[in-house]
């Protein structure tokens, strides 16, 4: 039997990323992405801010979505550490209709001095990275720049943790 998600988002790379990460769980699912907003700041700057923003974007897709058995939101986001840098990180949630609530945050990683100015500067991050991408001489420079641009090993990641604690929530 298959388990229905409402995706708090149209994304169709995190909907792929869920699905990803549904398979390698051994998960049957069927993911219905929707489109909600976070409630929080289009570039969230902190890991509290981000965790808030997964945490309304799971809400709201399930609101949206009754019939859906849980939702996911995923937020990426920023941090400033303390060192006074950036770092990317991404949270997901997992909800269901009885409020169970699991909220898992990625490995924060620290960006590159061009995305630090850019930041820095307020500026939106994701205009940028067709720049950044041009500038890439080698392609460990351009794996980077996917990575950052995709943020896929963080969605992943939190997803994947959210998932299996929801799914084995008996063991905590």
């Amino acid at each position: 039997m298959s388990v229905h998600i409402a995706l708090g988002s149209s994304s169709p790379d995190k909907q792929g990323y869920v699905q990803e990460v549904a398979k390698d769980l051994e998960l049957d699912v069927v993911v219905v992405p929707t489109a909600v907003d976070s409630g929080v700041s289009e570039q969230p700057l902190s890991s509290i801010e981000t965790k808030t923003g997964s945490v309304e974007r799971a809400r709201q897709a399930l609101v949206f979505n009754p019939a859906s058995q849980l939702s996911i939101g995923i937020e990426a986001g920023y941090r400033y550490n303390e060192h006074q840098k950036y770092e990317l990180l991404c949270w997901s949630t997992v909800m269901d209709h009885r409020q169970r609530i699991v909220s898992c945050v990625s490995h924060a990683f620290l960006l590159p001095q061009f995305f630090q100015n850019i930041l820095q500067q307020n500026l939106p991050l994701g205009e940028y990275i067709d720049v950044y991408q041009q500038r890439a001489q080698t392609k460990q420079e351009q794996r980077l720049a996917d990575i950052i641009s995709s943020r896929r090993p963080f969605i992943y990641t939190a997803t994947r943790d959210a998932l299996l604690r929801y799914f084995t929530r008996h063991e905590f």
